[in-house]
C-alpha cells in the first residue's frame, strides 16, 4: 500500500500535468480556430479576385467583339465609298486618303480604352502572394494540433469545415 502522504504528492502531480495538459490543449485549439479563420479569409479573397479576373476578362472581350463588328461595318462602308470615287479625280481620292486617316484614328482612341480597367498583372501577383501564404499556413501545422487531429479522428468543426477538411488530409498524407 502507498503511504498517504506519497498518495497525495503523486495525486498532485497528476493534476499538475492534467491542468498542462489541458491548458497546452485548449490553447492549441484556440490557435487552430484563428489559423482557420484566417485560412478563410485568404480563400474568399482568392476567389473574389479571381472572380474579379474573369469579370475583366469577360467585359474587355466584349466590347472588343463590339468594336470588330462595328470596325466590320465601318470598312464595307469605306469599300463601297472608295469604289465609287475611283471613278473621281485623283484630287478626290487624296481628300478620301485623308478621311481614311482621320477614320483610322478612332479606333486607335478606342482600343487604348480597352485597355484593361483593373491591372491584371498585378491581381495575378496578389493572387500567387495569397495562394503561396494559404500553402505556408497549410503545412506549417503545431505538434499540438497534429496530436488532436491524430486522437480524435471525427472530431468536427462548427465553423470553417472545408478548410478543417483540407488540413486534416493533410495530416492524413504526412503519416
Amino acid at each position: 500500500m502507498i503511504p498517504f502522504v506519497l498518495g497525495i504528492i503523486v495525486m498532485a502531480c497528476l493534476a499538475v500535468g492534467l491542468l498542462a495538459d489541458l491548458y497546452v490543449t485548449a490553447s492549441a485549439i484556440l490557435k487552430m480556430n484563428r489559423k482557420l479563420e484566417t485560412m478563410e479569409k485568404i480563400a474568399a479573397e482568392l476567389k473574389d479576385l479571381s472572380n474579379k479576373v474573369g469579370e475583366n476578362i469577360y467585359e474587355n472581350v466584349m466590347e472588343g467583339m463590339e468594336f470588330q463588328e462595328e470596325k466590320k461595318e465601318q470598312l464595307g462602308n469605306v469599300r463601297e465609298e472608295l469604289k465609287e470615287r475611283l471613278e473621281e479625280p485623283k484630287a478626290i481620292m487624296n481628300g478620301l486618303r485623308d478621311g481614311v486617316k482621320e477614320r483610322l484614328e478612332e479606333p486607335k482612341a478606342r482600343m487604348e480604352k480597352l485597355a484593361p480597367k483593373i491591372n491584371v498583372e498585378e491581381m495575378k501577383a496578389r493572387m500567387e502572394e495569397l495562394k503561396a501564404k494559404y500553402e505556408e499556413m497549410a503545412e506549417n501545422r503545431t505538434k499540438v494540433g497534429e496530436r488532436l487531429v491524430k486522437a480524435f479522428p471525427k472530431m468536427q468543426v462548427r465553423q470553417h469545415k472545408e478548410i478543417f477538411e483540407e488540413l486534416r488530409e493533410r495530416v492524413r498524407r504526412s503519416k
